[in-house]
């Protein structure tokens, strides 16, 4: 599984060129498993594994993606973009697609991601995926998008490419309404309470 270090190394190797560095953590749902989709009031709060994405602008109009867990690749034109035939590409193209149709302008971009999110167990990694871009694209690009409009940008992204229903603060949960988007953040400073996290082996897919 991908680290930091090994996503910026594998960037240099493939672009040789200048690059930004983001990540987006996974996160554990204390309360309110499946209540997100419905419309009701979820409790998650992040973890310590995450998602890495180095990005760096390119010189013509080409996207050009690499999973270094997958240990695979896929380029498309700016100028043409629609969903991959493969699953993996379109968390990215999916935010790519949302920055176009709010009329963003954008330039072709190289972008390899990792991490040590456990993948299909539960722990939104591909929310995670849609996260870092849609933050790397902001910054990236100079759009000025706030923090709950990027938060939005994903969950958009992830449902319209991949048709994937669902929806930080660091020593934070986050209390959210998914009906009226109202959020607060509340402290979790419990040292004497670890939640553990068990990785059963057992895959979900949540696309329908």
């Amino acid at each position: 599984m991908g680290n930091l270090d090994s996503v910026a190394n594998l960037y240099r190797q493939k672009y040789n060129s200048d690059l930004s560095l983001f990540r987006s953590p996974g996160r554990v749902n204390i309360i309110g498993e499946h209540t997100d989709y419905n419309l009701g009031s979820v409790l998650p709060g992040a973890i310590n594994k995450y998602i890495y994405l180095a990005i760096g602008k390119r010189d013509d109009d080409n996207i050009s993606i690499d999973a270094a867990d997958y240990d695979d690749h896929y380029s498309v034109s700016l100028l043409k973009l629609e969903p991959a035939w493969k699953m993996w590409p379109n968390y990215v193209l999916g935010v790519i697609s949302e920055f176009q149709k709010a009329g963003k302008n954008l330039s072709g971009v190289n972008i390899v991601f990792g991490g040590d999110i456990p993948l299909s167990a539960g722990m939104s990694s591909s929310a995670a995926i849609c996260s870092a871009t849609a933050f790397a694209l902001n910054k990236t690009f100079n759009t000025g998008y706030s923090l709950l409009e990027l938060a939005k940008i994903a969950l958009v992204a992830e449902h319209k490419y991949l048709g994937v229903n669902l929806f930080g603060k660091e020593g934070n949960v986050v209390k959210f309404n998914c009906k009226t988007e109202e959020y607060q953040f509340i402290p979790f400073d419990a040292p004497d309470i670890k939640i553990v996290l068990f990785d059963t082996g057992v895959k979900h897919n949540l696309i329908t």
